[in-house]
């Protein structure tokens, strides 16, 4: 029996995952500033949701970045989860994105390899999901 991406990222392996990604902030920064520039996002974002954050480390830059903004995390692995919370940085959910309800909108949805590991069935409800959160989409 193989495991769904879900199950492996909230597993043992996510856990693993952990423990390996733990990068540098100034390095998390830089690539965000760059981000930021090169798409040509307003600085004066007020709310941003990050989906697969990890441990946080693109958070911790946002949070710099951003100090006023709300912030809202979802992600599956719970060590993560945990981790992430503990900082307080953020408002974290440890839950499958398609599972994680929300009226909430954003400025800003940002991910970092969170799409690569979903099951490609699921893509089109989560890009569904991802545009519903997005408050300059209109629904």
């Amino acid at each position: 029996m193989s495991l769904s991406k879900a199950d492996f990222w909230s597993g043992p392996f996510g856990d693993e995952y952990t423990d390996r990604n733990s990068g540098e902030i100034l390095q998390s920064i830089a690539f965000t500033l760059r981000t930021i520039e090169t798409l040509k996002i307003e600085r004066d974002l007020k709310s941003i949701l990050e989906l697969g954050p990890n441990r946080g480390m693109n958070t911790r830059a946002f949070r710099t970045l951003f100090p006023f903004a709300k912030i809202e995390c979802v992600e599956i692995n719970e060590k993560a989860a945990n981790l992430l919370k503990h900082s307080e940085i953020a408002n974290v959910y440890n839950v499958d994105f398609l599972k994680y309800e929300t009226n909430d909108v954003f400025d800003l949805v940002v991910s970092s390899y969170f799409l690569i590991h979903m099951e490609q069935h699921e893509l089109e409800n989560i890009y569904r999901k991802i545009a519903k959160s997005i408050n300059r989409i209109k629904n």
